[in-house]
């Protein structure tokens, strides 16, 4: 599934930015995997993005993101 979490330090809207720093790439099938991403903000704004691109189109290629977390920390 090629999937990974990402963060704009900035706030920005373009995923595709080289200012995002990304999470590894995980493949979890059938499983639940932890994805982790840290970067220090950059303003007032960040902006969290997930990501999955699978190999092929199927059927039932289902993809879950569940209890995600946001965490401040102050240096």
């Amino acid at each position: 599934m090629h999937m990974r979490v990402g963060i704009d330090p900035s706030g920005g809207s373009d995923p595709f930015s080289s200012e995002v720093v990304w999470s590894a790439e995980q493949n979890p099938l059938d499983g639940w995997s932890l994805f982790v991403v840290e970067a220090w903000a950059q303003g007032n704004e960040v902006t969290v993005y997930t990501w999955s691109a699978p190999d092929a189109p199927t059927k039932h290629n289902d993809v879950w993101w569940d209890d995600a977390a946001l965490t401040i920390m102050l240096p």
